[in-house]
This record gives structure tokens, C-alpha cells and sequence, in this order.
């Protein structure tokens, strides 16, 4: 079943909440020494890839899998 617009309304927002709290998580650990860039470049790298996985499965269907 499609998704209405207003699916996609609250799913931007929503992402944009998370990314928004993590990027300040981030910010907040980098400043205490918990991070360190190194650290930040791992995790930017990690993104990336989960990205072009999940963009190389937008085209695929998975049958009775879940991403969790």
C-alpha cells in the first residue's frame, strides 16, 4: 500500500529530528573527549556505506526480510 504525502511529511520530520539530535550528540561528545576525529571519520565512512546499501536495495524487493 502506497504511502499518503502526509506519511512522507511526518517520516522527513522525523528523520530530521533524529539527525538533528544526533548531530548534537556528536558535537557534544567530540567537545568532551569521548570522540575523536578519528572516531568521526569511522563514522562518517560507516554511513556512507550504509547508504549505498540501502540505495542499491531501493530497486529490490525483499520477501519476508526486515531491516531492523
Amino acid at each position: 500500500m502506497p504511502l499518503h504525502d502526509s506519511d512522507h511529511h511526518t517520516m522527513l520530520i522525523r528523520t530530521t529530528v533524529i539527525s538533528v539530535a544526533l548531530q548534537a550528540l556528536v558535537a557534544r561528545l567530540l567537545m568532551s573527549g569521548t570522540l575523536s576525529q578519528g572516531d568521526i571519520v569511522v563514522m562518517r565512512e560507516t554511513g556512507l556505506q550504509l547508504a549505498a546499501d540501502l540505495a542499491e536495495l531501493g530497486g529490490k524487493q525483499l520477501s519476508g526480510e526486515r531491516m531492523t
